[in-house]
């Protein structure tokens, strides 16, 4: 309950790998500044024994006052349909490209119903999305490239592609004047 994951950085410190999930939202903080540049890198899932939500966050702001995520951008990808287990929120297999704001001061079950459940609220806004079928979740042992673009004036665009065919499985442009 509460259990975080577990990531390990490379030697090279060029990629990380996350060998235990969380039943909360997780993910791991860079301080490496991707403002205004592109962000190009690989996803796999090597491990059958669930299907959640695989992606990245950027944009990244803390809250000044107790240190908790804030405010950022969530790329997420959902293998498939499910209801989060002890909740009533539905994660749809597919793409979602969230804003989160103001998260910092939610309990971690809020955060994670907000999470799971994906959809325009008080903390949340749904940017993009392409979700509602199993055939859109991601597949195991499959790499996956993505790219993200993320300027400070809000243009942001998003591809993910199928490493060993090139297909491109989603990609997105939005504008988001925050």
């Amino acid at each position: 309950n509460g259990v975080s994951g577990t990531w390990t950085v490379a030697p090279d410190g060029l990629s990380v790998f996350q060998t235990v999930t969380g039943n909360l939202p997780t993910f791991f903080v860079s301080d490496v500044d991707l403002f205004g540049r592109q962000f190009i890198g690989r996803m796999r899932v090597e491990n059958d024994a669930d299907d959640d939500f695989i992606g990245l966050v950027f944009g990244f702001q803390s809250n000044v006052s107790n240190g908790k995520p804030d405010s950022y951008y969530y790329l997420g990808w959902k293998k498939a349909n499910q209801v989060a287990v002890g909740s009533t929120n539905f994660g749809e297999a597919g793409f979602k490209l969230l804003r989160v704001i103001n998260s910092a001061n939610l309990n971690a079950n809020d955060v994670r119903n907000l999470m799971w459940d994906g959809e325009n609220g008080t903390n949340i806004q749904v940017l993009a999305r392409l979700d509602g079928t199993n055939t859109l979740g991601w597949a195991l042992n499959t790499d996956y490239d993505f790219t993200t673009f993320y300027e400070t004036n809000g243009q942001i665009a998003v591809s993910i592609r199928e490493t060993a065919t090139g297909l491109v499985r989603w990609q997105a442009n939005v504008s988001d004047p925050v």
